[in-house]
């Protein structure tokens, strides 16, 4: 007797563009043109993948395939997201978010800091600790996890106390606008 030898299924995977599109669609802005996002690149390149590896035995090609490309489309985002906060992480917060951009035509920015760095409470050691952490960053260039490891503490703590006196010195850079304004000059 004769044995049958099983067939292996071949999978087109350009007959699944659809699939594709509406994979991709639940993670994309409803105005944007579905075709044109990282989005739809990444389901159509796991499409392939997943057309390549399909096998007949875990049930049929669309869940399988919908499955793959939806898991690659969140781990590209994961990726994606893991980059732009450690590169946000390396580089600490921008000056420009220090202060209001829309008033710094009255006072140059860096003298700005200065003149609120003179005001910062020094009420006790925290407060003394978090301005040299703030002078470091922005006068003199420094990077977090360098700070982080000459005192002790962790990126995280870091950018905590800087976010902490970065706040302090908006409120006090609104508060002396307004009265710089209201003095006439503004």
């Amino acid at each position: 007797m004769a044995v049958l030898e099983a067939t292996p299924i071949i999978i087109k995977p350009e007959d699944h563009l659809g699939l594709a599109h509406a994979v991709a669609s639940q993670f994309v802005r409803p105005t944007d043109e579905v075709k044109d996002t990282e989005q739809y690149s990444v389901a159509c390149y796991c499409l392939v993948k997943a057309a390549k590896e399909y096998d007949e035995a875990v049930g049929p090609f669309s869940t399988f395939a919908w499955r793959a490309m939806r898991n690659g489309i969140i781990e590209h985002l994961r990726r994606k997201n893991r980059k732009k906060r450690r590169a946000d992480f390396e580089t600490g917060y921008d000056l420009e978010q220090v202060v209001d951009t829309a008033d710094s035509d009255l006072l140059p920015v860096e003298l700005l800091l200065e003149i609120l760095l003179a005001d910062h409470p020094d009420k006790n050691d925290q407060d003394r600790e978090d301005k040299r952490l703030l002078e470091a960053v922005y006068l003199c260039n420094r990077k977090v996890p360098e700070l982080a490891t000459e005192y002790g503490i962790t990126r995280q703590m870091v950018y905590l106390r800087l976010r902490r006196c970065i706040n302090l010195i908006r409120d006090r850079h609104r508060s002396l606008i307004g009265k710089y304004k209201e003095a006439g000059h503004g």
